[in-house]
């Protein structure tokens, strides 16, 4: 019931009235966007040293192996 009567309210502004609310949604998105990208790559990164010790392990379980 809410949504929908903000929903209204929001249709039936004028573009000055919207702007600073577009303008705070807009610096909003942008800091999503760039905490986003740190995180990816970050989780980029773990994913690349856990590949690199799992390769490490494999490397030393062979040489196990052949002793």
């Amino acid at each position: 019931m809410a949504a929908k009567i903000a929903g209204e309210e929001w249709k039936n502004m004028t573009e000055k009235q919207r702007g600073p609310y577009e303008e705070v949604a807009e610096k909003n998105r942008e800091k999503y966007m760039q905490e986003m990208e740190a995180y990816k790559q970050t989780r980029d990164g773990e994913a690349m040293n856990l590949k690199k010790e799992e390769e490490e392990q494999m490397k030393l379980q062979k040489q196990e192996a052949l002793n």
